[in-house]
């Protein structure tokens, strides 16, 4: 049996769980009941363990029309220079991963971010910290972007892997790329280029490209006007809501 010292251990180890249990009630269902917002529970309908097998047919040319509450934007994907990629893209919208999500980022004249399902709920702090569970490698070919035999090792000994096997797409105006938080960390977050601003060279080699708009210019070009909050932090958000309703894969 234990001895007297040893279940007054015990029970303040079962009283700290206890405490913590409550704290963790406590912030997640009551907190936001009492302000009057959603329970900021993560959605688990689309939360996977694992990236999806690869199911892109060959030599079918895949194409995205992304509907808008502004609009259609329709895309020519990237299946041969982004193959793993532009198929999660596809899995996720084959099954309805970002209907009624939200452009929850944008900053003008440079880029306009979405595919965070944390955009649904009413909590603004958590956006941009979705994702479907898994993380995907990066499919960059560091030499056929056109970078410098310097910045591909700048970016190689950062973590980035240099694909010899694949010719990737630069960054550009009307191009889609995944988004991530460091090399090989996609998920479903995606971020169109919407302007020619310098910055876009700092980014080069270090996202995806996966697609390229073919028609819906005008939509992006007036979702990318909209006014913006906290326009000098690192989320600056559309003061309207900018929503993707569904992705259609053709």
């Amino acid at each position: 049996m234990f001895s007297k010292e040893n279940r007054i251990w015990w029970y303040l180890l079962g009283a700290l769980l206890m405490m913590g249990l409550l704290a963790y009630i406590g912030y997640v269902y009551v907190i936001p009941i009492i302000f009057g917002r959603r329970p900021a529970v993560p959605d688990t309908t689309f939360f996977y363990q694992n990236p999806p097998a690869y199911t892109l047919q060959a030599r079918r040319n895949y194409t995205a029309v992304m509907s808008t509450n502004y609009g259609n934007i329709t895309l020519d994907l990237f299946e041969g220079n982004s193959p793993s990629n532009v198929n999660n893209f596809v899995f996720l919208a084959n099954n309805g991963y970002y209907n009624g999500t939200k452009f929850h980022r944008l900053i003008p004249n440079l880029l306009l971010q979405g595919g965070d399902r944390y955009s649904l709920d009413d909590d603004l702090g958590n956006d941009g910290r979705g994702g479907p569970g898994y993380f995907l490698d990066d499919e960059l070919n560091l030499a056929s972007i056109g970078l410098s035999a310097a910045r591909q090792i700048e970016l190689i000994s950062r973590g980035y892997k240099n694909r010899s096997d694949i010719s990737s797409i630069p960054l550009a105006k009307y191009r889609l790329a995944m988004a991530n938080a460091g090399p090989n960390t996609n998920g479903s977050q995606f971020f169109f280029i919407v302007g020619d601003d310098n910055r876009i060279t700092d980014l080069q080699g270090r996202f995806t490209v996966i697609g390229q708009v073919i028609s819906g210019f005008s939509v992006l070009d007036s979702i990318s006007k909209v006014e913006v909050i906290e326009s000098n932090s690192n989320l600056p958000r559309p003061v309207s809501p900018l929503v993707l309703q569904q992705v259609l894969i053709r």
